[in-house]
């Protein structure tokens, strides 16, 4: 064959070949297609590829916490500091790219940009530090399209070449724009209780003493919005934070307790007060109940009856003292507990509407039986109040 021949057929070959070409990239070139676009991958045949904006983003499904927070949103001591959370992402159309989570744990009630990140479920932040009295925690996801890529405006560049390229019509970042969240405190310090108030030791026997069958207590914590339950020897008293009345109040040793538990759920230790009620006495033969400022009750019991008795039944006490007022005008009596000596006491010495008298030592032995109250001979009126057992 010539080689003109040869030139010929390889011409019309390359135009051939041209011509195959040509129409490819006019005819493959699509419209833009953004318009249910699911990717924004590069898609086409040979150099001709389209670009489009998926602008439908993935959903973040709610977000499960362990341990849970309570009604008040807080994780109390039995929690911990430690708290995990579980979440995912899905689509609601029929994109299938990848997607990626990210997270933030802070206590910005809204997403802070820069601090998003990358994150898989489940997630634990552990021990986190106590709320206090600052904000709460703001856990945050969001679901991402790992295929989202940045477009150009005009398309032209890496990601869109000119020519061989549809360029898309937007570009609108293809993540939620709405992320799942929670909000809670953690609190795992107990509060503590105070209380104040109540009988007092006017008397030095080593435990207050109440003057009357009511008083009150006052009582408080180191954490605002705590709730209270008391206590009078273990029987429910109606409580909350400031005065606390307690009447009713019957003779022997009494401990009145209470207890705060913080808006987290935690319950302090106890605080108590213990204090001794004096046995009001009661009316017997030749004796009467007469009033009197200072008494125990208002009454005191009198008798102008020489030899009258009054009587009241301990079992196990040492010390033993005697409520009575004190005035000129009164007379003598005695007093003597079981089996043992008389102790005469002249109520004539001295004026008060009310004095502690000693009966019997707390350094004695332990002793049962009846105490009993003798007026003596005199011609004056003897008047007795309670008498009191203070713990020994």
């Amino acid at each position: 064959m010539s080689s003109t021949r040869l030139r010929r057929t390889a011409t019309w070959a390359g135009a051939t070949l041209v011509a195959a070409l040509v129409p490819i990239v006019v005819v493959a070139a699509p419209s833009r297609a953004d318009a249910g676009c699911t990717s924004e991958v590069a898609s086409g045949m040979l150099v001709v590829t389209t670009v489009c904006d998926d602008s439908t983003p993935p959903v973040t499904a709610p977000v499960a916490m362990s341990p849970v927070a309570d009604a008040n949103g807080y994780l109390d001591a039995q929690d911990g500091n430690d708290v995990t959370f579980t979440f995912s992402g899905s689509y609601d159309d029929a994109d299938t790219d990848p997607i990626t989570l990210q997270c933030q744990l802070g206590t910005s009630p809204t997403p802070v940009e820069s601090a998003w990140e990358t994150c898989t479920s489940p997630k634990t932040y552990p021990d986190l530090a106590e709320s206090g009295d600052g904000p709460a925690y703001v856990f945050l996801v969001r679901a991402v399209d790992a295929a989202d890529q940045a477009i150009a405006a005009d398309q032209q560049g890496t990601n869109c070449p000119p020519v061989s390229c549809t360029p898309a019509s937007s570009d609108v970042p293809d993540l939620d724009a709405t992320p799942a969240s929670t909000t809670f405190r953690v609190d795992t310090v107990k509060p503590s209780t105070v209380v104040f108030g109540g009988p007092v030791d006017n008397e030095g026997t080593g435990s207050p003493i109440a003057t009357a069958p009511q008083t009150s207590f006052t009582i408080d914590s180191n954490e605002d919005g705590a709730t209270f339950r008391c206590a009078l020897d273990g029987a429910n008293v109606p409580c909350g934070k400031g005065s606390v009345p307690v009447g009713g109040l019957t003779g022997g040793d009494k401990t009145f307790s209470a207890r705060a538990t913080d808006p987290a759920g935690n319950e302090g230790v106890a605080a108590t007060k213990s204090f001794t009620v004096p046995y009001d006495l009661t009316r017997s033969r030749h004796w009467k109940l007469v009033r009197a400022k200072g008494a125990f009750a208002g009454k005191v019991l009198m008798t102008r009856q020489s030899g009258s008795r009054v009587r009241l039944t301990v079992r196990n006490v040492r010390e033993i003292r005697l409520l009575a007022p004190a005035n000129p005008k009164l007379g003598k009596i005695r007093v003597r507990v079981g089996t043992g000596a008389w102790k005469v006491i002249n109520l004539g010495q001295g004026t008060a509407p009310r004095i502690t008298y000693l009966v019997r030592s707390g350094q004695s032995a332990l002793v049962s039986g009846p105490v009993v109250i003798e007026a003596l001979p005199g011609g004056k009126p003897v008047r007795v109040d309670a008498l009191v057992f203070p713990p020994g």
